[in-house]
């Protein structure tokens, strides 16, 4: 996996090794083009992610049916 900038300041691109792509980007506020996810938002994201798989897979273990699944989250920096 890499992050390639682009022209503006603070967009990266992330790339991982099946050449999937995502955007980070800042708010325009604060200098950015707000073109992407921020920074916080991927951590955020990524956790969302890793929570899930592992909820549908003890799921999956324990044979359990399920019609939707969502998981909300909100963060607070200091």
């Amino acid at each position: 996996m890499h992050a390639v900038r682009s022209k503006a300041d603070f967009v990266f691109t992330v790339i991982d090794e099946k050449e999937h792509n995502l955007t980070i980007d800042i708010p325009v506020d604060q200098g950015g083009g707000g073109t992407g996810f921020r920074p916080m938002q991927t951590l955020l994201a990524a956790l969302c992610g890793c929570s899930g798989v592992d909820v549908v897979s003890i799921l999956k273990k324990q044979r359990q049916q399920y019609d939707s699944f969502e998981i909300k989250v909100d963060g607070e920096r200091e």
